[in-house]
C-alpha cells in the first residue's frame, strides 16, 4: 500500500514537473529574440554537433537498456510457462493430456480464462493452468509498457541523426532558429525521459 502511494506521489510529481517545463519552453520560445539579444548568445556549429551527437548516443543507450530488461523479464516469465508445461505433460497420474495442454496452449489469452474457469478440470491441473495465464498476462503487460517508450526513442535516434546532417543548414536560418531547435529538441528529450519513467513506475506496480 506505501509502495503504491509512493509511486503515485511521484507520478504526480512528475505532472507538475511536466506543466513547469511546458511554461517554460514556451516562454523560451516567445522571447528566443529577447533571450539571444540580452545574453549575447553566439551558438557555434560545434555545440550542436556535439548536443545532438550526445542525445542521440545517450538514447541508443537507453533503448539497449530497456530492450535488455524487457527481454530478460520476458524470458524469466516465458521459464516459468515453459517449466509449468513441461509438468503436465507426462502426467499418466491425473486426468489430462499432452494434447489437452497442448491445445491450451494454443488458445488466446481470453480463451484460456474460459476454459478454466467453465471446464470441468482438475484442481491441480487448474491450479497450473490458473499460474501459466497469469504469466502470460504479465508478458503481455510488459510488452505493453516498454513498447512506446522503444517507439519513442528510435524515433528520437532518427531525428537527431537527421538534425546532425541538417545541421548546416540549421545554422544557416539564423541564432533564433537555432535556439529553438535545440530548446525543442531538448524539451522532446525532456518528455521520453518521462515517459520512460512512468513506465518504470508502471512495472513496478505491475510486479
Amino acid at each position: 500500500m506505501n509502495k503504491i502511494k509512493l509511486i503515485k506521489n511521484i507520478q504526480c510529481s512528475i505532472t507538475i514537473l511536466y506543466i513547469f517545463s511546458l511554461i517554460l519552453v514556451s516562454l523560451i520560445f516567445c522571447n528566443s529574440a529577447i533571450i539571444i539579444k540580452n545574453l549575447n548568445l553566439n551558438i557555434s556549429i560545434e555545440s550542436g554537433h556535439y548536443l545532438y551527437s550526445a542525445l542521440l548516443q545517450a538514447n541508443a543507450a537507453i533503448l539497449s537498456i530497456i530492450g535488455v530488461f524487457a527481454i530478460f523479464k520476458i524470458q524469466s516469465l516465458q521459464s516459468i510457462i515453459d517449466t509449468l508445461k513441461a509438468s503436465r505433460l507426462p502426467d499418466p497420474g491425473i486426468s489430462t493430456t499432452p494434447t489437452g495442454v497442448i491445445n491450451f496452449d494454443k488458445m488466446t489469452l481470453v480463451e484460456k480464462a474460459n476454459h478454466i474457469s467453465t471446464a470441468s478440470i482438475n484442481v491441480t491441473i487448474k491450479g497450473v493452468f490458473e499460474s501459466w495465464l497469469e504469466k502470460e498476462i504479465e508478458i503481455k503487460k510488459i510488452i505493453g509498457i516498454v513498447k512506446s517508450p522503444i517507439i519513442m526513442l528510435g524515433c528520437s535516434i532518427i531525428a537527431f541523426a537527421l538534425l546532425i546532417i541538417l545541421i548546416d543548414t540549421i545554422y544557416n536560418l539564423g541564432t533564433i532558429a537555432v535556439l529553438k531547435t535545440h530548446i525543442g529538441m531538448l524539451y522532446v528529450e525532456f518528455i521520453i525521459l518521462v515517459e520512460i519513467i512512468r513506465k518504470i513506475l508502471n512495472i513496478i506496480r505491475v510486479d
